[in-house]
């Protein structure tokens, strides 16, 4: 079958495009991103280490609610007493200004709560936890009365490594756009003659 120079330069531009469509699809599917899922870990223990309060709260959280120059809060976070699950509650975080420290419940049922340093740096419709181990002293008027040391920690998730298939796509990518290159200076040659 013979065919003509249009119908063959036809034949090569649509080539030509599916190369650059798939040199593309190819780079961008191995270069995509991954999420990270970064968490605050705290744990209260009180002065005889009888009790121990842990709970996470997610690394870029937003407060539910803020009281400039006071406090945020955050409406409904789950916590373990000494080991046993229990219902969330709502968690204050107070400013140094407002005597610093943090508060477990609302202020008709308290559980925990205790001043000291200020936990977060920013402002309060902004917070960012600062990990390190901070000593309070009990405020008094809560089911848990006794001061407590709060260690907080950053856990950071692990940063996903290439596979080698993910290499492997991208080598063929790579490849591809070797070929592309290739076939234009061929198809610019044909044109030209």
């Amino acid at each position: 079958m013979i065919t003509s120079k249009r119908g063959q330069m036809n034949q090569q531009r649509w080539v030509y495009r599916l190369l650059v469509a798939l040199a593309v699809v190819t780079l961008f599917g191995a270069a995509a991103p991954t999420a990270r899922a970064d968490t605050y870990n705290f744990l209260l223990t009180d002065t005889n280490n009888i009790i121990d309060v842990t709970f996470t709260i997610p690394y870029g959280f937003s407060p539910d609610s803020v009281f400039p120059g006071s406090y945020f809060e955050l409406n409904s976070v789950s916590y373990l007493l000494n080991g046993s699950p229990e219902d969330p509650v709502p968690m204050s975080f107070w400013n140094a200004g407002a005597g610093g420290g943090l508060m477990i419940g609302d202020f008709s049922n308290i559980i925990l709560n205790q001043g000291g340093a200020q936990i977060y740096s920013g402002s309060e419709g902004a917070p960012t936890f600062i990990p390190g181990v901070y000593n309070f002293v009990d405020w008094g008027g809560a089911l848990l009365n006794d001061d407590f040391t709060l260690t907080l920690t950053q856990e950071y998730e692990p940063t996903s490594t290439p596979e080698p298939s993910s290499l492997l796509l991208l080598g063929s990518g790579l490849l591809g756009l070797g070929g592309l290159t290739a076939f234009r200076k061929k198809l610019s040659n044909v044109v030209a003659s």
